[in-house]
């Protein structure tokens, strides 16, 4: 997978901050990892939907690490499925037809993913910022 298609990604989800090229060659031939800012006041994405280039639509789950407590109702984080205000809105019946669940959450400490340096191998992507219509350089 490109670096186009990693950012194309992070944007789908919200704002790419970093990607993580450690595992490229190495362990998850199946997986991007990507860092990205996620607006808590809006459900979790759970896929992306990208076009090949075939043509061909993919769609793509998405797993996070270190996700905190979150409603597998509503998918918001903040809160858990016992506290959310929504269940009768949405209409969840007895801890049914939940939409999120713990599937979202990547299952840490396989032996493809090492807790070393976890700096190296990430690039960090910054967008250029403009301060009174001048660039920062």
């Amino acid at each position: 997978m490109g670096k186009e298609v990693a950012i194309e990604v992070g944007r789908a989800i919200e704002e790419a901050a970093a990607i993580d090229w450690r595992d490229k060659d190495g362990g998850w031939v199946n997986y991007i990892r990507l860092r990205v800012k996620i607006d808590i006041l809006k459900p979790l994405r759970r896929v992306v939907h990208l076009v090949g280039r075939d043509g061909t639509e993919i769609v793509c789950a998405i797993k996070y690490e270190r996700l905190p407590v979150f409603c597998y109702i509503c998918g918001l984080i903040g809160h858990s499925t016992k506290k959310c205000n929504r269940s009768e809105e949405l209409g969840v019946e007895n801890n049914q037809n939940f939409q999120y669940g713990n599937w979202l959450r990547v299952q840490v400490g396989g032996q493809t993913q090492t807790r070393g340096n976890w700096r190296n191998g990430i690039e960090v992507i910054e967008e250029e910022k403009k301060l009174g219509g001048e660039s920062t350089d």
